[in-house]
């Protein structure tokens, strides 16, 4: 491409106008659901308008061939493809393996969440103009949050600027299922979850942190993060809750069983 940045962060400014897709290449150069991902991909470009439709065995290729050449023991993998160049699917690749470290202690201690209610266009496409609005809002909060929790205009906790959301409540599992970027480690979690607590699809309110046993949110490349502070609430015992720590690890096993070859 005609720039040059050091993260995948910095990419975004410099990537066209249209969709993306996220994920992660881990140890031994294996990914997880890569197949997934590129039907995320072609589903955005279908709700944008955009004509275009991933060659997955290229795109595969391509992928194996940049994150051999990295180096790296482990890299978070961006794809973008723009409105005007829809023949075009933009590869970026970070290293990664600090960040799975860093991630593996917030595992253990849990996060603090803030939230703000905000209205996201066409929530189950995944478009660069969304990521530009989150930052922007990002920013304009000032909040010392790892994630920002979305309110909507009725009240209801949907998902996160980057992430889906989950509350744990009377012992029941409580995921929004509309209006919500349908997440791939989302679905993970809606098949391990009923074999651990009963599942219901139905967001919980923005004023009723304080009810809460637990929460957690998951991302494709964060996996479960358990979060222990809402606000200025604290979410159970301010630790990460024995519910999410089952979960985290069902969810740690079937990762390891669905691990693939990149190519």
């Amino acid at each position: 491409m005609p720039y040059a940045v050091e993260t995948l962060h910095e990419a975004v400014a410099m990537e066209p106008d249209g969709i993306y897709d996220v994920t992660r290449i881990y140890t031994g150069g294996k990914a997880l659901l890569l197949d997934a991902h590129f039907d995320r991909i072609d589903h955005s470009a279908k709700l944008e308008r955009i004509p275009m439709q991933v060659d997955r065995l290229a795109t595969r290729k391509a992928v194996k061939t940049l994150f051999e050449r990295s180096g790296y023991e482990q890299a978070r993998l961006r794809f973008a493809v723009g409105y005007d160049h829809p023949d075009e699917i933009i590869i970026s690749m970070e290293p990664f393996a600090e960040e799975a470290k860093y991630l593996a202690g917030l595992r253990a201690k849990g996060v603090a969440v803030g939230t703000h209610t905000i209205v996201r266009s066409n929530p189950r496409a995944k478009t660069n103009a969304w990521v530009r609005q989150r930052q922007k809002t990002r920013a304009s909060l000032g909040i010392d949050a790892y994630e920002v929790i979305i309110c909507n205009q009725t009240g209801n906790l949907l998902e996160g600027f980057s992430s889906n959301f989950y509350a744990i409540k009377s012992g029941q599992l409580y995921t929004a299922l509309e209006g919500v970027l349908p997440g791939i480690m989302r679905k993970v979690v809606l098949e391990i979850a009923p074999d651990i607590l009963p599942l219901v699809t139905e967001p919980v309110r923005c004023d009723g942190a304080a009810d809460l046993q637990e929460a957690f949110l998951t991302s494709s490349t964060r996996g479960i993060i358990p979060i222990v502070k809402i606000d200025d609430i604290v979410v159970g015992d301010g630790k990460p809750g024995a519910w999410t720590k089952r979960l985290l690890d069902a969810f740690d096993q079937w990762v390891t069983a669905h691990l693939e070859p990149i190519a």
